[in-house]
């Protein structure tokens, strides 16, 4: 049992990053003779093809197609998980958890990661659970402190962008203008990358 429970797995785990859509190409023409595309001499070539085709629009439709960080198709990527893992779809900004299953053909991208877990809770989903990318596990998160932090978040990233924007408009910056701007980058990034499932969160002090 994999929901709730753990198993020694004797494989690396795929933790796959950066998806995003894209579309498929062939190097065969569209009248290339169907009889031929089983030649074992082309099989990359006749995939490929058969990808181009399922991502053009038949009646208003066609296949949505993505590929990870090092360009692999998600359709290929998806048939070496191991069968007995969990895959979890999450976000990979704030860790939340979009989808998961067992059966990774059941799943898409969508823009997310994929990552391939021995388990998950038994009550995980999709609301209350995050993926802990530094335990490498699913965890429940708090989601009302998330949103909490995420307003104060969003009003220091808002008072940082008017400083920023003071700054900005002086069309000859002095030495210590330019100092200052540059500590207002840093503190905005601090901000953005700041952890809002924390219950207590020590935010940065905005530059003066």
């Amino acid at each position: 049992m994999l929901v709730g429970g753990t198993q020694q797995l004797g494989f690396d785990m795929l933790h796959l990053k950066g998806f995003k859509q894209y579309i498929p190409v062939s190097e065969l023409p569209d009248d290339f003779p169907m009889e031929n595309i089983d030649n074992p001499h082309i099989a990359e070539l006749a995939v490929q093809h058969f990808e181009a085709q399922m991502a053009k629009p038949e009646d208003g439709k066609a296949v949505k197609f993505e590929k990870d960080s090092n360009g692999k198709c998600w359709y290929r990527l998806r048939n070496l998980f191991d069968a007995d893992t969990v895959k979890v779809v999450y976000n990979p900004v704030t860790g939340t958890v979009i989808n998961w299953d067992v059966d990774a053909h059941k799943l898409f991208p969508h823009g997310n990661n994929v990552v391939e877990l021995k388990s998950v809770p038994e009550d995980t989903d999709i609301d209350n659970f995050r993926y802990n990318a530094e335990k490498n596990c699913v965890e429940r998160c708090d989601k009302l402190t998330y949103t909490s932090n995420r307003k104060v978040q969003t009003r220091l990233l808002s008072d940082a962008a008017a400083h920023a924007w003071a700054l900005s408009v002086i069309p000859s910056k002095t030495e210590s203008e330019e100092a200052e701007l540059s500590l207002l980058n840093a503190y905005v990034v601090d901000v953005k990358r700041t952890d809002l499932y924390q219950a207590v969160v020590k935010w940065p002090d905005l530059p003066e």
